[in-house]
């Protein structure tokens, strides 16, 4: 399947979301993106009910090899990427924030929405746009930081990379994604949660719910 990624106005996307997917930057996590997969993988070969992987904040589709395997349908969702994909049935791209996007633009099934690489620290809404969309037998994946030490070494290193072009100090990037993951806890605040499951190492930490 041929995917044409076309670049954007640079004005539009900030430096910081490009930097993102430097080389530099996904060195430096990829302890972080490591675990990562391998939790979304376990998680598909033992739901195989789950219809579509909705990857939000998917940038140049992130996992889109991985959820093929597995005969998924993929849905990126990302303001900044805008993909050509060539009509393909089981790949579908919506470049929207996610708060922006409606049940009826996601394929029919049940839906693993995927909060990876810590893109839920610049969504807007998450727990309120999960609410609106959900539908019963649907399963969502928070994946972020450990809070053990040696993740705070990756963590420092990735975010200098990621904002070596921005003006804004990686060190407070770092404060408020910690504080945004704490506020917006949830399982607090996420609607028909049937159970829920914690994966974590000394990097990444997975909290996937099931609806």
């Amino acid at each position: 399947m041929k995917l044409e990624l076309i670049p954007q106005v640079t004005s539009k996307v900030p430096c910081h979301f490009l930097n993102m997917y430097k080389p530099q930057a996904l060195k430096a996590a990829c302890h972080f993106l490591t675990h990562e997969k391998s939790i979304i993988r376990q998680l598909l070969g033992l739901n195989p009910q789950i219809n579509n992987v909705v990857v939000i904040g998917s940038g140049p589709m992130a996992y889109l090899s991985l959820v093929q395997e597995y005969n998924k349908k993929y849905v990126g969702i990302d303001p900044y990427f805008p993909i050509k994909t060539m009509n393909n049935q089981s790949i579908y791209y919506l470049e929207h924030g996610f708060e922006d996007i409606e049940r009826n633009q996601i394929p029919t099934g049940p839906c693993l929405y995927v909060f990876w690489f810590n893109v839920f620290h610049y969504v807007k809404a998450p727990a309120q746009t999960i609410n609106r969309l959900s539908q019963p037998g649907d399963m969502v994946l928070h994946s972020t930081w450990s809070a053990h030490p040696e993740a705070d070494f990756h963590m420092k290193s990735y975010f200098r990379e990621v904002y070596r072009d921005s003006q804004l100090n990686y060190q407070h990037a770092i404060t408020e994604i910690r504080t945004k993951n704490n506020d917006l806890n949830l399982t607090s605040n996420l609607n028909g949660i049937i159970h829920d499951e914690h994966y974590e190492n000394n990097i990444n930490c997975c909290d996937v719910f099931y609806l």
